[in-house]
């Protein structure tokens, strides 16, 4: 008759205990989650058209919307497209340059479908935007690409993020911005076609 080998029966418990605390976690964290993303959008404070938005590191004044055969810096769009263009003011109320300004702005057109991510042209040089310097408040145009043969929105609605800075993190101890939040909507009438 064989001897029953404990250890080998505790080790076999410990990992189904550890198998089974992860599991759970996992289980809290992704309901936490779908909880969190499941928050409508009506919560959101809707805000009106060229009023100033914080927005953390950022304060964003969104102005107008329009459809246009040509892109910020002048030029014409790519055959087969049209663009739709928007364009804020942004002030970096941080004491560095930053370039993570595309995150702060997601637009939703109504009627219409956008391809690709937006292109961020500063107006003052007509030029492809890199980054902002602090404390200084720039005109800027984000451009995102429509099939030709899209719908044109009437509206489009814009969607502002903000995140929060944190002296230290929690995985590096480093200081940041983390946690993005949405903060504001507002909607924008989108002008035809020049």
């Amino acid at each position: 008759m064989p001897l029953l080998n404990i250890s080998g029966l505790r080790q076999g418990l410990a990992t189904r205990i550890v198998t089974g605390i992860g599991g759970a976690i996992a289980v809290i964290v992704s309901t936490g989650y779908a909880i969190v993303e499941a928050v409508p959008s009506a919560q959101i404070p809707q805000v009106e058209p060229s009023a100033p938005i914080a927005a953390g590191a950022w304060q964003v004044v969104p102005l107008q919307a329009a459809i246009q055969m040509r892109r910020p810096d002048g030029n014409p769009v790519s055959k087969g497209t049209r663009a739709l263009v928007i364009e804020l003011d942004m002030t970096n109320q941080t004491a560095s340059s930053r370039n993570d300004f595309a995150s702060v702005l997601a637009a939703e057109p109504l009627g219409a479908r956008m391809e690709g991510t937006p292109t961020f042209y500063l107006m003052r040089d007509k030029a492809i935007l890199s980054t902002l310097h602090p404390n200084m408040t720039e005109r800027v145009a984000a451009m995102w690409p429509l099939a030709e043969n899209a719908a044109i929105p009437t509206h489009v609605r814009l969607t502002i993020t903000a995140k929060t800075y944190k002296p230290r993190d929690n995985l590096y101890g480093a200081p940041g911005w983390f946690n993005p939040t949405k903060v504001a909507t507002v909607t924008l009438p989108v002008t035809g076609s020049d």
